[in-house]
């Protein structure tokens, strides 16, 4: 896991909630994405379902390891999760 000092993150809205998180460059893409949705929504990482049955953690590391712009979302743990190339993930849900 990480310590928020390599993490920030804000979040807004109150019909659904859209956070905002940007990990640092130490941390593995896949399991920033896991902590942000756990944060977004205030569950414990290790309650959340595995990211493999969504998208590959791996290839998503391998991805976004090489930076430049890229973007893609998914649907994980009933979220909308959007990770960029620079390290920014947002997440949506209700």
């Amino acid at each position: 896991m990480t310590d928020d000092n390599h993490r920030s993150h804000s979040c807004s809205g109150r019909d659904g909630t859209r956070c905002r998180f940007t990990i640092s460059e130490y941390d593995r893409a896949s399991i920033g994405v896991v902590e942000a949705v756990a944060t977004a929504t205030d569950r414990d990482a290790g309650s959340l379902p595995p990211l493999g049955r969504v998208i590959d953690p791996d290839a998503l590391d391998d991805l976004l390891g090489r930076g430049g712009d890229v973007e893609i979302t998914f649907e994980y743990a009933d979220a909308e999760v959007t990770v960029q190339g620079d390290g920014t993930v947002f997440v949506t849900g209700d």
